[in-house]
């Protein structure tokens, strides 16, 4: 798999600040995804994303109906998400992910 576009630093989120940093610098593929949402209704459990993550499989990206990690894109100063939902297919893992709003101004994704 081919994992080139970006890298994200993934954090759990532990119920107090600050969160704990899972991994820092994992291998990703970053896509946006909103208009194929909207046309098809997809959607992962705990409600719409706008942008689909790729790593491999066995790095460990939590996004469920009990913990939803914070994916930053490329690094922790970069653009925030949420993985909402997280499944391995094959030797990847597919991250939902839900852009959050940044503070502006801003040049991130």
């Amino acid at each position: 798999m081919n994992l080139n576009n970006a890298t994200c630093d993934v954090y759990r989120l532990t119920g107090e600040p600050p969160e704990e940093l899972v991994k820092a610098g994992v291998p990703c593929f970053l896509t946006e995804c909103y208009d194929r949402f909207l046309e098809s209704g997809e959607h992962g459990a705990s409600g719409r994303f706008t942008h689909l993550l790729l790593v491999d499989a066995a790095e460990d990206v939590r996004g469920d109906l009990t913990s939803c990690d914070l994916v930053y894109v490329p690094n922790v100063n970069g653009t925030r998400f949420v993985c909402l939902w997280s499944e391995i297919t094959g030797p990847e893992r597919r991250c939902y992910l839900d852009r959050q709003p940044p503070t502006w101004p801003t040049n991130e994704v």
